[in-house]
């Protein structure tokens, strides 16, 4: 049977190479990926989205701190890369000084504004 995450991986993957994407190692800030996803052309846009979704999906298994959930979506409907996107993109207006921080760093801070967690 397949692995719908490893082929998920693997079209991102193979996006990325083929694309050029910009927001590489180098410059993988929340400024480059918001960037890509706004003024690049539809393919790039479309990556943003899968890098964005694949963290968020990420971040949903695993981001915990001290065994407590990072950030906490609602329940009710599918979140989607473009959802993660315009999240991020209005996060870094109203926190500019995060713009030049990893995309992930910027990622992470902006759920967790959007979608507190109410304490235990």
């Amino acid at each position: 049977m397949c692995n719908p995450i490893k082929i998920a991986a693997a079209v991102l993957l193979a996006a990325v190479c083929a694309s050029g994407a910009r927001a590489g190692p180098g410059d993988a800030t929340a400024r480059a990926l918001v960037a890509d996803w706004k003024n690049g052309d539809r393919e790039m846009a479309a990556i943003a989205e899968v890098i964005a979704s694949a963290f968020v999906l990420g971040m949903s298994w695993a981001g915990t701190i001290e065994g407590h959930p990072l950030y906490c979506p609602p329940p009710t409907a599918a979140f989607t890369g473009n959802q993660a996107m315009r999240i991020l993109e209005n996060f870094l207006a109203d926190h500019p000084e995060t713009a030049d921080k990893t995309y992930g760093l910027a990622l992470s801070a902006s759920l967790r504004e959007a979608f507190p967690c109410t304490p235990s």
